[in-house]
């Protein structure tokens, strides 16, 4: 614990990584709390008599014929407490021919089905945490228990490993992930998780395979062998907490690389399954739409702004996790 209050210190005290770290947390308060941000239906409301708490999230078969606005107007509503805005992700408004320009009723304008893009910019929050953080958690796993092994054991263990990283660096990595999330037809969000995950380990594995070749000959970790320690022991509890600070940057740096490739496969039509928001979605709409510059601005915003972050935090990793600093 006192190390991780002591990187984000250092992190803090750095003006561009300070910002960094602000704008991570507002996305992670969007992404958490997407239904409170934007929903078809309220946080909270007193309807003939019942009330009811988070219809938002539980979605009760009382309310599944209405929304915001019918509820709002409803004689039999006592109070309703609406969310910051009044859309749904997948709500659509055809009062005006869509894509309709940002105004008072939609904020950041319609998209080409009348949906409001404010609520799919902040549900498309969501998307690309999930993916993001989901596929590097796998990828780190992935690579940092394959680069143990390969750089303690050495011989044959080392050479598969060593093949199978050569193997998945020799494709480039986007078409890669594209021709799996084709071959999967109609994916999942979890689906497009496991796919970036399974391709994305073989640099972070090279990582800790070339710091374990250097420590593997350390005194401590000889002395620790020669008084008998368990080979799981010297790997787990030894060896990997050493290894980990150049894996934890890249594993940061690489949340951005995910994102972005999932903000291309959805332009292209590969992404998240819809009618679930992305930002790379949106994005393709405007290719439709050129003259519908709000479907451009938002989610591109939102795209460069999330990696900007992402990546500055990557780069105040690097001396918050070196030792020299103390």
């Amino acid at each position: 614990m006192r190390r991780v209050l002591r990187v984000l210190r250092v992190l803090w005290s750095r003006r561009g990584t300070r910002v960094a770290l602000i704008v991570s947390a507002l996305l992670l308060v969007c992404g958490l709390g997407a239904e409170f941000l934007a929903s078809d239906l309220p946080i909270a409301v007193k309807f003939r008599g019942e009330v009811y708490l988070l219809p938002n999230i539980a979605r009760p078969a009382a309310l599944r014929a209405f929304d915001n606005n019918t509820l709002s107007s409803h004689q039999d509503v006592a109070w309703i407490v609406r969310p910051l805005c009044r859309w749904g992700p997948s709500q659509t408004d055809l009062a005006k021919a869509p894509p309709a320009k940002p105004g008072g009723t939609h904020w950041l304008g319609t998209d080409d089905r009348g949906r409001d893009v404010f609520a799919r910019v902040v549900h498309g929050t969501r998307a690309a945490l999930v993916v993001g953080v989901g596929s590097v958690v796998l990828a780190t796993a992935i690579g940092v228990l394959l680069g143990l092994l390969g750089g303690y054991f050495g011989g044959r263990v080392d050479f598969v490993v060593g093949r199978l990283t050569e193997l998945g660096l020799a494709f480039p990595s986007f078409f890669l992930i594209l021709a799996a999330v084709a071959m999967l037809g109609g994916v999942s969000l979890t689906a497009i998780v496991l796919v970036f995950g399974l391709t994305r380990w073989m640099s972070i594995a090279r990582l800790v395979r070339a710091e374990v070749l250097h420590l593997r000959e350390l005194d401590f970790i000889l002395a620790v062998r020669a008084l008998g320690a368990s080979t799981p022991r010297v790997i787990f509890v030894h060896l990997l907490p050493a290894t980990l600070r150049p894996a934890i940057v890249s594993a940061t740096l690489g949340v951005s690389v995910a994102i972005l490739t999932e903000g291309g496969l959805s332009f292209l039509g590969f992404g998240v399954p819809p009618p679930m928001a992305s930002w790379g979605e949106i994005l393709g709409q405007a290719y439709d739409h050129q003259g519908a510059w709000w479907l451009i601005l938002f989610p591109g915003l939102a795209l460069t702004v999330t990696v900007l972050a992402i990546n500055a935090i990557g780069e105040g990793l690097r001396p918050a996790l070196d030792p020299r600093t103390r």
